[in-house]
C-alpha cells in the first residue's frame, strides 16, 4: 500500500528544537502510513513539492501575522503538534480562528484518524494512477440482458465520471480471451500454486475439476498483474456471461486480495469497487460487496431469495437481509474473523463449477456504504448485524446476515443500487474525515 507524502514547515528561519522532537515522534509513529519530507520553512515555495499533505509539528502565535501565506499554501494542512500524533489541544485557537479566515486544516483529535488521513491521501494520489480491469465481451447481452442493461455501472458515464472525481481508468477486455488465457495454463503451474495454498484454504466438498480451474483462473489473473501492477481492481462479468468461463472467481478473489490487496467486482460492478476501494485503502477494515434486500419489499424479496420466509423480528420494517450468491459475499479470510469455508457454489447457472465463499463477519455494528451514481457523495446506512439467517431448503440463499437499520422506509426512500459495500470497525467520523479528503458529500442514513 501506498504511503503519504508528507511535507513538514517550521516557523520562522530555522527549525527549533521543540519542532525536531516533535518531528521524530512523528517520524516513528507514522512509518506505516507516512513518508516525510526534508523540513522547509512556513512559506517556502512548493511548487515542485511530491508531497500530499502539508504537516505542521508545531504551531506559534506567529500564525496570527501569517494569514496570506496560510492561504497561499498549495496542499491541504494538518497540524500535528501533541505527543499521540494528534492536534494538541490549545493549539484549536489557531486551527479555529484559521477556519474563521476561510482556511482548510486538519485537525486529527486521535491517532487512529491521522492514520486514516494519512491513507486517504496517498490513496488520492494512488487513484491518478491507477487502473480497474474488467472482462466483458456485450454489456447488452448474456444470460439476463434485460436486468442487467438497466446497471448504471454498464454505462460509460459511470466510468467517465468515476475519471473525473478519482482520476482512475476503466479498461474492459474480452472475458472470452481471458477463458483462453486460462486454458493455457500447464498443469506444472497448477501443481506449484496448489502447494503453496492448500494448506491456507478450508475447502469443502467442491469438485476437484472446478477447483483445478479455479486455480488456473488465479495464475492468468496474476500474470497480468505482474505485467501490470497500476491495476488496483479488476472485475468479472461472472454471472451474466458465466458461459464464457470455466469456474467462478471467488476464490481468486480471496487470493489475489491476500496477495496484493487486488480490489474485486462481482458482476463487473465498477461503482461498487470504487467505493470498495476507497474503504479498504482509507479505513483499514472489512469491505465487502453484498446485496440488500429489505423486509418491506416483500414478496419480490422472498422470490428472489428463493426463502419462504423471512426471519421473525419485533419491527421487521427496520430490516433487511444481506447476501450473495448464495452466501453474504465474497469475504476474503483476513476478514472473515467468525469462519470461512470455500464450498459449492448454490446458483444453478453455475453448474457445479466453482465454489462460493461462505464466510462471516463478527455480530455487531456494521455500515452500508454506497458512492452516489454522480460520484460526488456517499451514502452511508449505519445498522447492527444481529445474526445470520439459513435457510438450508433454499436452492439460491444458504445464508443470509440479519441487519437492523435505524429507519427503513426512509432508506428504502434513497436507495441507489442493490450493491452496497458492507463494513465493519469504522465510526462516523472515520468515514466523515476520508469523504472530506477526496471531496465528497456524505448523507447518512
Amino acid at each position: 500500500m501506498s504511503r503519504a507524502n508528507l511535507q513538514p514547515l517550521y516557523f520562522g528561519t530555522e527549525a527549533s528544537q521543540a519542532f525536531r522532537t516533535q518531528l521524530e515522534r512523528l517520524l516513528d509513529q507514522l512509518k506505516p502510513v507516512a513518508q516525510f519530507l526534508e523540513p522547509l520553512p512556513f512559506g517556502a515555495d512548493l511548487s515542485r513539492a511530491s508531497a500530499d499533505l502539508i504537516v505542521l509539528p508545531q504551531l506559534s502565535g506567529a500564525a496570527y501575522q501569517m494569514l496570506e501565506t496560510f492561504r497561499a499554501q498549495p496542499l491541504p494542512l494538518v497540524v500535528l503538534t501533541s505527543e499521540f500524533c494528534s492536534t494538541a489541544i490549545w493549539d484549536w485557537e489557531i486551527t479555529g480562528w484559521l477556519r474563521s479566515a476561510g482556511i482548510e486544516v486538519f485537525t486529527p483529535y486521535e491517532f487512529r484518524q491521522t492514520e486514516i488521513l494519512c491513507r486517504a491521501v496517498a490513496a488520492k494520489r494512488e487513484l491518478s494512477q491507477s487502473r480497474f480491469l474488467v472482462f466483458q465481451d456485450d454489456v447488452g447481452a448474456g444470460l439476463y440482458a434485460d436486468m442487467f442493461q438497466r446497471f448504471y455501472w454498464w454505462q460509460r458515464e459511470n466510468s467517465q465520471r468515476m475519471f473525473e472525481r478519482f482520476g482512475i481508468t476503466v479498461e474492459e477486455r474480452s472475458l472470452l480471451q481471458l477463458t483462453e488465457a486460462v486454458r493455457s495454463v500447464s498443469d506444472d503451474q497448477l501443481r506449484s500454486v496448489w502447494e503453496v495454498w492448500q494448506p491456507r484454504l478450508p475447502i469443502v466438498n467442491v469438485p476437484d475439476k472446478a477447483l483445478d480451474d479455479t486455480l488456473r483462473l488465479y495464475v492468468a489473473l496474476k500474470r497480468i498483474l505482474a505485467e501490470e501492477p497500476e491495476i488496483k481492481g479488476m472485475g468479472i462479468n461472472c454471472i451474466n456471461e458465466f458461459p464464457s468461463m470455466l469456474a467462478t472467481p471467488c476464490l481468486v478473489w480471496n487470493m489475489l486480495y491476500q496477495d496484493h490487496q487486488l480490489i474485486w467486482g462481482c458482476e463487473a460492478d465498477t461503482l461498487s469497487m470504487m467505493t470498495q476501494h476507497l474503504v479498504d485503502r482509507c479505513l483499514a477494515t472489512p469491505a465487502v460487496m453484498t446485496n440488500i434486500y429489505p423486509f418491506l419489499v416483500g414478496q419480490p424479496v422472498l422470490d428472489h431469495m428463493d426463502i419462504g420466509a423471512f426471519p421473525e423480528v419485533a419491527d421487521a420494517e427496520n430490516y433487511l437481509l444481506a447476501g450473495h450468491c448464495g452466501y453474504l459475499g465474497v469475504l476474503p479470510q483476513s476478514y472473515a474473523v467468525e469462519s470461512w469455508a470455500l464450498r459449492p457454489s448454490v446458483i444453478d447457472v453455475f453448474d457445479g463449477r466453482g465454489g462460493a465463499i461462505d464466510g462471516r463477519l463478527p455480530l455487531g455494528d456494521v455500515a452500508l456504504v454506497k458512492l452516489n451514481p454522480d460520484c460526488a457523495g456517499l451514502t452511508v446506512i449505519e445498522g447492527e448485524l444481529e445474526d445470520y439467517f439459513h435457510a438450508p431448503q433454499s436452492g439460491l440463499s444458504k445464508v443470509a446476515a440479519v441487519i437492523r437499520v435505524e429507519d427503513g422506509p426512509a432508506l428504502l426512500e434513497q436507495m441507489t443500487s442493490q450493491h452496497y459495500i458492507l463494513t465493519q470497525g469504522a465510526s462516523a467520523a472515520d468515514f466523515g474525515l476520508s469523504a472530506k479528503v477526496f471531496g465528497l458529500d456524505v448523507n447518512w442514513l
